[in-house]
């Protein structure tokens, strides 16, 4: 069986058809600062430097900053057709 994310592990129902994208902040802030604009999401996924989160509207995905994180994390969202057949918009911070 191959794996069609194996930076990730991301599969289908972690993603919603608008992500955003947040690369290099930290995670909790980040988080917080949703919750004082009243966003309340749930943590479905993490592995590795990736963190999935599910919200009304969109999915929150958070990783490092640099190629070694940003480039596998597109590749695996935009090259996967079961992923990117969900996907959108992608929104970066």
């Amino acid at each position: 069986m191959s794996i069609l994310a194996p930076n990730t592990k991301l599969t289908p129902e972690y993603i919603d058809k608008n992500i955003i994208l947040c690369c290099g902040e930290d995670a909790n802030e980040l988080i917080n600062s949703l919750k004082n604009l009243s966003f309340r999401g749930t943590k479905v996924h993490e592995y590795r430097c990736y963190r999935f989160w599910k919200y009304l509207n969109f999915s929150l995905i958070w990783t490092g900053i640099g190629t070694g994180t940003l480039e596998p994390l597109i590749w695996e969202i935009l090259f996967n057709p079961t992923i990117k057949s969900i996907v959108n918009k992608i929104i970066l911070i």
